[in-house]
């Protein structure tokens, strides 16, 4: 279960825990040095469903972070390795084997987060995939499109598609078209900007992210 979750639970004991212990005037100083002053920037695009904001989130993070250590990861160390390391369990938790889903997301995770820029639409959409199999070690979960029957004109579709073997041209399939009912070009373009704004901070001598570089990649809470 995650900390958000337990905090949005008033009777967990995440939550009665920080209520005993809360200070309110310690919050309101750390949310006064926190908060921006800016007008939130809204998606180019009205998103499907809250999931695409969440997928937005995820994904800027991965490229934040691979922004931020000179256009590359260390694969090894992102959630999305630890994902594909757990498809066993989380095969025998769910019910359903999806580890071949997460081998080839991985790959198409790593395709394109090669060096380029981070702004770039094909880096976005290889970190989207990350950001799926991120999902998929938090929540146990891929998307309901991966797990639904495919009807036989799609399957013809696939069989004609680039990849592989069936289960990669499987996969490159379902995910783009998930890729899609995130927003497509406008999602990418969304996050694209996002990074930019970073990297815009991160090259401005007046920002306190100027130079910015992450010793800590993205790793799950131990407990």
């Amino acid at each position: 279960m995650s900390l958000t979750s337990q905090i949005k639970d008033k009777n967990s004991p995440v939550r009665r825990f920080f209520t005993k212990h809360e200070n309110k005037e310690g919050v309101k100083e750390c949310i006064a040095l926190l908060q921006s002053t800016k007008p939130i920037r809204l998606p180019p695009f009205t998103p499907a469903s809250f999931v695409v904001y969440s997928f937005i989130g995820t994904t800027t993070d991965y490229l934040i972070r691979y922004t931020a250590n000179g256009n590359s990861l260390i694969f090894e160390n992102t959630i999305a390795h630890q994902a594909l390391e757990s498809s066993e369990f989380l095969g025998a938790f769910t019910g359903q084997d999806f580890t071949y889903y997460l081998e080839n997301l991985y790959k198409i995770g790593k395709h394109y987060l090669d060096g380029r820029d981070a702004t770039d639409h094909n880096a976005v959409y290889s970190a989207t995939a990350l950001a799926v199999m991120d999902n998929v070690f938090r929540s146990g979960m891929l998307p309901r499109l991966f797990s639904e029957p495919i009807p036989k004109d799609k399957k013809e579709q696939i069989k004609k598609s680039e990849g592989k073997n069936l289960k990669e041209k499987t996969t490159r399939f379902l995910f783009d078209e998930y890729y899609e009912t995130l927003g497509g070009k406008l999602y990418a373009q969304d996050v694209s900007e996002l990074v930019k704004t970073f990297v815009a901070a991160t090259k401005s001598r007046d920002s306190e992210l100027f130079n910015a570089r992450f010793v800590v990649f993205n790793q799950a809470l131990e407990n």
